[in-house]
């Protein structure tokens, strides 16, 4: 089918528009609805002692005093339509559905990630390194993240994967099948 998600043409702020200027990578921290509180803070602190710019869309999860705990480095915002983020992100720690999994795959954004399906399908095709839910907290996330950021095979199979991905309509591909299934039972 392709990715399944929205692709709103919502403007990115400006703040993270201009993220490139800080001279640093970036790294893309967004958990979803079904991540926690202690989930993200421990998640961007581990990451934020690397070299980075973090962009967590996490703000709904936070305490205004737990922000006052993070780094410099680690920008949180409200939602953002991670497609829109395109060559902003180099590296993307994803706790996030099905919508956001598919458009960190699209946009060629290498991933450590928590849903098991489409996940297991990019680990297959080298694009992705899977984290467990139960190892999220205990790893040492500045350390993945530089070692994925100098992996050049997996770097590699996400440009690939953003090639496949590129121009293909994933909710138009399914409403065709939805369409066709129907006619073919209306005829029976």
């Amino acid at each position: 089918m392709g990715p399944v998600y929205a692709q709103l043409q919502v403007p990115v702020a400006e703040e993270l528009r201009n993220i490139r200027e800080r001279g640093r990578l970036a790294v893309l921290v967004t958990m979803g609805s079904s991540a926690n509180r202690r989930l993200v803070l421990d998640v961007s602190h581990s990451a934020s002692r690397t070299d980075v710019e973090i962009i967590s869309p996490s703000a709904v999860y936070l305490l205004d005093a737990d922000r006052e705990t993070l780094p410099g480095n680690v920008h949180v915002t409200g939602w953002i339509l991670v497609h829109r983020l395109g060559d902003l992100v180099d590296v993307a720690i994803t706790h996030g559905g099905e919508g956001t999994v598919q458009t960190s795959c699209s946009r060629g954004i290498l991933l450590q990630l928590e849903q098991r399906y489409d996940v297991m399908r990019c680990v297959e095709f080298g694009n992705v390194r899977l984290v467990s839910s139960k190892k999220a907290s205990r790893t040492d996330w500045a350390k993945l993240v530089v070692r994925l950021l100098a992996d050049r095979m997996m770097r590699d199979a996400a440009d690939r994967m953003a090639e496949l991905c590129d121009g293909l309509d994933g909710p138009g591909r399914c409403a065709d099948v939805i369409r066709n299934h129907l006619k073919g039972q209306g005829e029976e």
